[in-house]
């Protein structure tokens, strides 16, 4: 059976999950500390959302930035261009 690679991805925040899926994967933001912008970079991303917000999150080259309240998460959805 073949496998293709993960993509490589990275964030500025520390505790971030990545779940990977079919069309999509699913990364979440956990953020222990003070409100910040976390830059959520990831390889062949079409479209980015903030699942929590149902809102587009404009991308910027090589990922996007996510808005992550003080002590609290965010739920970001990948969608693959492959």
């Amino acid at each position: 059976m073949s496998r293709t690679a993960s993509p490589v991805w990275s964030c500025t925040l520390p505790l971030t999950v990545r779940r990977e899926g079919a069309s999509a994967d699913h990364y979440f933001l956990i953020n222990p500390g003070p409100a910040t912008t976390a830059f959520l970079h990831a390889e062949g991303v079409e479209a980015w959302q903030d699942v929590l917000e149902d809102t587009s999150l404009p991308s910027l080259p090589g990922g996007c930035a996510v808005p992550v309240q003080a002590g609290s998460a965010a739920w970001v959805r990948a969608v693959h261009t492959r």
